[in-house]
């Protein structure tokens, strides 16, 4: 019985799966509905951020999934398109099956908030445990990554700017300021660092969605030169690949983001993520990319650079 096995939650241990619960209401003309309720702490600005809101409709296919006794339980990719800026508070989550495989399932999700339409995604579930076939030797893979500086444990923190981006708080961060640096020398816009949530949550495919998009807009690091005005840079739509499952108790993860081209107020963003795992390394473990749009706003010119990301 689908309404029975649909009520089964886990209790959140950890702040982010306290963040992107999701109940069960109903399934009705083969779409299963879900309430969730925005966190306000993980926004950018007064607004829920779009990589947490990704997660929320991720977690409500998973519990979908899983209400379907299905082996397939992971979301491989996910690509999100949002419509709608949304708000703190209640939400309705949408799921339904596009088509069902042996090794991979389609669904189709979208979110609503009120009236509005905030998002609508379409996820590729697989099960990453099962997953056999061709791959790249470890030292192939590790050297088409992009570069970032050795995690170390006994490194200090970053200091956080917690105006824009609130749910920091909840993590720790090891900027890589060095790269940033040396990438707005080169006119490379570059946004990087580890990080690890401060409660020590284990990293898992929910995790990544978010890490996916984490890091501020890389093209504020470019030189006023170039970009004088900050700005509102919000995600018209992002596909994240899931490579690997994390590594079981892992809980550092660079996230990466690199923007090659801004075209009239258009622009890409590339990203990256490594697990860190002690006496192991890094390892990939999920790529994005995204297109976004950058609003300039001449009066947060202001603002310090010591407040970039």
């Amino acid at each position: 019985d689908n309404q029975q096995q649909h009520q089964v939650v886990a209790m959140p241990s950890f702040i982010f799966d306290d963040a992107i619960q999701v109940k069960f209401v109903e399934e009705k003309d083969g779409k299963a509905q879900f309430d969730a309720s925005t966190h306000p702490d993980f926004v950018v600005g007064n607004n829920p951020h779009g990589g947490y809101l990704n997660c929320l409709v991720a977690n409500a296919c998973i519990h979908f999934q899983n209400a379907q006794n299905s082996e397939l339980k992971d979301p491989i990719h996910v690509t999100t398109i949002y419509f709608s800026v949304s708000k703190i508070g209640p939400v309705r989550i949408q799921v339904q099956v596009i088509k069902k495989g042996k090794s991979s399932t389609i669904l189709h999700s979208k979110m609503f908030q009120g009236d509005k339409t905030i998002l609508q995604s379409d996820l590729i579930f697989g099960n990453l445990s099962k997953e056999k076939g061709a791959s790249f030797p470890i030292e192939i893979r590790n050297k088409n990554a992009a570069h970032i500086m050795p995690f170390r444990r006994d490194r200090e923190p970053s200091p956080t700017n917690l105006d824009v981006q609130k749910f920091v708080k909840h993590m720790n961060w090891w900027y890589d300021h060095d790269a940033q640096q040396k990438g707005s020398e080169s006119y490379d816009a570059l946004s990087l660092g580890w990080s690890e949530f401060k409660d020590k949550r284990p990293l898992d495919v929910l995790s990544l969605l978010f890490l996916a998009d984490l890091p501020r807009p890389p093209i504020f690091q470019m030189p006023k030169s170039v970009v004088p005005h900050w700005g509102w840079v919000p995600t018209m739509t992002i596909s994240t690949q899931i490579i690997k499952a994390p590594t079981s108790g892992a809980t550092v993860a660079s996230a990466r983001l690199q923007t090659r081209y801004l075209n009239e107020g258009r622009l890409e963003a590339d990203g990256e993520v490594k697990e860190y795992v002690e006496g192991k390394g890094e390892e990939v473990v999920a790529i994005s990319r995204q297109m976004a749009v950058f609003n300039p706003v001449k009066a947060m010119a202001s603002n310090p650079i010591k407040s970039r990301l």
